[in-house]
Parts: structure tokens; C-alpha cells; sequence
């Protein structure tokens, strides 16, 4: 989701991409959601202690919450999601 975090969390990585973000969390067995800042380019994840936290908005994040496949929606779409998100930074930077 853009526009909107989770407040809490732990800063994982700093200076990261917006997939290097999504590919910690999936390396990460207790990640359940991350929020990218697209500014500061810092990813923070979330565990079972803030996963469920209300979002409020700040423009300059991006949300993602990890999904089992039998839910219908595989990480890799949301994956996809991030790549997405990157190249509309890439093309509005330039």
C-alpha cells in the first residue's frame, strides 16, 4: 500500500531498495509485514508485536504485509508489487 506504515518495527536495513526491503523480510522467518520509506530508502519489518497495528498515512512509505499462497496471493506477487513501485521512483527521478 503506498502512503501509509506501521509505527513501530525495527530499522533492518538502511540505504536498501525497495526489493532488497521485500527480499530481508522474506529471508526473515518472523517478518510478517514490511514499510519502506522512499526517501530515506530505510526498510523497517514487523513482527507478531506490531503486524496488526493500525496504518496511518506518510507519503513517503510503502506497505507490504507477507501473505501465504493459499490465500491467493503468492510473496512473489508482491514482489512484484515492489518492482513496480521502484521503477515509478526511477522514472519520476529522471
Amino acid at each position: 500500500m503506498s502512503g501509509v506504515r506501521i509505527p513501530g518495527g525495527y530499522r533492518l536495513l538502511v540505504g536498501a531498495s525497495a526489493r532488497q526491503c521485500v527480499d530481508a523480510c522474506l529471508m526473515t522467518s518472523y517478518c510478517l509485514a514490511v514499510d519502506y520509506n522512499n526517501q530515506s530508502r530505510d526498510c523497517h519489518v514487523h513482527g507478531s508485536a506490531t503486524y496488526c497495528s493500525d496504518v496511518i498515512t506518510q507519503t513517503d512509505y510503502m506497505h507490504y504485509k507477507r501473505v501465504p499462497c493459499a490465500a491467493g496471493m503468492c510473496m512473489s506477487d508482491v514482489i512484484h508489487s515492489a518492482q513496480q513501485q521502484q521503477q515509478q521512483q526511477q522514472r519520476h527521478s529522471n
